[in-house]
């Protein structure tokens, strides 16, 4: 149910934009959006993912301000990071589609952004802090004693 609602804001804020609703409150829901994928994600309903994460790559490409500062953009590269690597999508072509602009904005990003590598570190992307974040259905990762970098997985046609 929440993975509906969030999705549903998304959608929102994508169709009528700050113009309609205020670029206070827009950003005030932008900010919880980000929040929540960032802690959380979509675990249960993937018929979503390519709604609500669509639509931060629709903003990633638009240059939002926002979502580049030193406290956002952490949040967003661990949104997209673990969203793929856990691979939370429907298999429809437009789930796939948005999957592979996730793939291309994160490289993109990481060749050109000059905080990547902070945010990066501030994203805390390794096995042991992303425990929540996993879908329902995948295995716990594997422990060990030293928290182990997270590798992404990402598909080769995405390469």
């Amino acid at each position: 149910m929440t993975e509906s609602i969030y999705s549903a804001i998304s959608k929102i804020l994508k169709n009528y934009g700050a113009k309609t609703i205020g670029e206070a409150e827009y950003n005030k829901m932008l900010i919880s959006l980000l929040d929540w994928t960032a802690k959380v994600g979509i675990r249960r309903d993937k018929s979503e993912t390519q709604h609500l994460y669509g639509f931060f790559v629709d903003l990633i490409e638009a240059k939002c301000m926002i979502l580049f500062d030193e406290t956002n953009g952490p949040k967003m590269i661990r949104s997209l990071a673990l969203i793929v690597h856990y691979d939370a999508f429907d298999k429809n072509s437009e789930s796939i589609q948005v999957k592979g602009r996730i793939v291309d904005v994160l490289k993109k990003m990481k060749s050109t952004e000059v905080s990547f590598t902070q945010w990066i570190e501030a994203a805390k992307l390794d096995e042991n802090a992303d425990e929540d974040y996993r879908p329902m259905s995948d295995p716990p990762p594997l422990r060990s004693s030293s928290r182990v970098p997270m590798t992404l997985s990402i598909p080769s046609p995405f390469l």
